[in-house]
């Protein structure tokens, strides 16, 4: 039966993606980012929580009733050795309800079986890890993909876990550190490993996706963490070798959930380590060619994951092989004098300058090719673009002043750093969910050259970036920085290693 009241106005409809503060007033929210019109308005902080969805729908409450029927899982904590260690498998089976025939719903209690430690890490993870992200549809994909899959692989599990921990540990609250020591993130870190090992050393290739996601997170804790140079790049390596082991299934492969997420990971890391004193030469041929193939394919599109235009991954890549094939100065040989291989090798590069002052005119023309698939808002154009911008004006910085080894002081090289401090500069304030989360990059790349006043703008933006998002690599990024400021020559090859990501 519909009631109808004449007198009053009709009722707006309620916003189910707006802030927090809208929602618990039970007001009309715009969805406006960083901030709604009504938080601005009455002066208090905006804060957007997602309610995470698999399979279209929302994870529900369970009733008390059931909750006294269940059986319980062991608790989720090491126990001597990892083999021994089974409630992760025991979770994937005992705490998911198949509804119908082929549609698996997450509940909300669904790590009820977990230790106090491991549910504070779980919704840590959810809550604050999973917003270091470029854009909400770049967290949602990894929640859902991540989150559903951990419940039954430990290694994945143990992964998040630590990952969670690494961070959570950066915001120093004492009660929170006591559980958490870099003891016990080494111990989860350890049964990761374990774990992983355990399957790799299974047949057939199955379970190579979430093998693949376990290698990414961990290569990403290390990468955060901020304490070695090599670590991360022994997963990354890993990485690729399991990639290489699927290539009759690549096809298959890339329309698996979460397949997307991963290959705009490797990508991107592939990229940016090519910029870094490589351990191995020929690194150029190592490269997993199926992905390079779609990159081609997609051309100029705008890779959200990375912040921006595909086609730059190439020019990334090729400015590391030349960077291996030409170690010494250009400006420091005569011309007369120069080798035909290396007259090759200077054409190679003043075409990859050339190759980026064309992206870079073409993207202030046209704009971004943006993909179908994920709608941004204006504002976020904006930021992206920006983004994208500080990134080709740090490719350009890298070619002018490691390939030509044009002097520092000079207005070519100059001139970059101040692109890309005032791209980074147009997009503040430092806010999660945006493309502030891929700025150490380009501020570290700048930072490396600047000079001056531009110095402390960098250390400035980078450590509001670290205390926005409390990455570890952040104020690692900071130490290397001030130690090359102040004694260039003794602290170049921490620098050239470094990965900034």
């Amino acid at each position: 039966m519909v009631y109808k009241h004449s007198h009053r106005p009709a009722m707006q409809s309620r916003s189910h993606h707006g802030c927090t503060r809208c929602k618990q007033r039970r007001q009309k929210c715009d969805e406006k980012r960083p901030s709604c019109s009504r938080c601005v308005n009455a002066g208090t902080s905006c804060l957007y929580h997602i309610m995470l969805k698999w399979d279209g729908r929302v994870p529900r409450m369970e009733k008390a009733s059931s909750r006294q029927n269940r059986k319980t899982a062991k608790p989720f904590k090491r126990t001597g050795e990892c083999r021994q260690d089974m409630s992760v498998q025991l979770l994937g089976q005992a705490q998911r309800s198949i509804v119908g025939d082929t549609l698996d719903i997450l509940e909300l209690d669904l790590f009820e079986s977990l230790s106090y430690r491991d549910k504070l890490l779980i919704n840590h993870f959810i809550t604050k890890l999973s917003m270091i992200a470029s854009h909400t549809s770049v967290r949602e994909q990894a929640c859902q993909t991540i989150l559903p899959m951990a419940l039954e692989i430990p290694s994945l599990m143990y992964a998040t876990l630590a990952f969670s921990a690494l961070h959570l540990s950066e915001l120093a609250d004492p009660q929170v550190l006591t559980l958490i020591s870099d003891d016990i993130i080494r111990d989860i870190l350890a049964s990761s490993i374990a774990h992983l090992r355990e399957g790799l050393e299974m047949d057939g290739t199955k379970s190579r996706q979430p093998l693949l996601l376990t290698v990414k997170t961990l290569c990403l804790f290390e990468i955060y963490s901020g304490k070695y140079n090599s670590s991360w790049r022994t997963h990354f390596k890993g990485a690729r070798a399991l990639l290489e082991s699927m290539r009759p299934e690549v096809i298959q492969y890339s329309i698996e959930p979460g397949a997307w997420l991963i290959a705009r990971w490797y990508t991107s890391v592939e990229g940016l380590s090519a910029l870094t004193n490589a351990e191995t030469q020929n690194e150029e041929q190592h490269a997993f060619q199926p992905i390079n193939d779609s990159i081609t394919e997609r051309g100029s599109g705008f890779d959200i994951y990375a912040g921006y235009s595909s086609d730059l991954h190439l020019v990334f890549r090729g400015i590391g092989n030349l960077m291996q094939k030409y170690p010494y100065c250009a400006g420091h040989v005569i011309q007369d004098e120069m080798s035909s291989e290396l007259n090759r090798t200077y054409l190679e590069v003043h075409g990859l300058e050339e190759m980026v002052l064309t992206m870079i005119h073409r993207d202030r023309e046209e704009g971004l090719h943006m993909p179908d698939e994920r709608p941004l808002s204006l504002e976020e154009i904006r930021m992206f673009s920006a983004c994208n911008t500080a990134y080709q004006y740090s490719a350009l910085l890298y070619i002018r002043r490691r390939l030509f080894c044009i002097d520092s002081e000079s207005d070519q090289v100059q001139s970059c750093v101040r692109a890309i401090l005032d791209a980074v500069c147009d997009m503040l304030p430092v806010v999660v969910l945006s493309p502030w989360i891929l700025l150490t990059t380009p501020l570290f790349t700048a930072g490396c050259e600047a000079k001056g006043l531009d110095r402390e703008r960098v250390r400035s933006l980078l450590f509001d970036l670290y205390m926005t998002l409390r990455i570890p690599n952040i104020l690692r990024a900071i130490g290397i920085l001030e130690s090359y400021w102040e004694q260039p020559d003794d602290n170049y090859t921490e620098l050239a290693g470094f990965l900034p990501f």
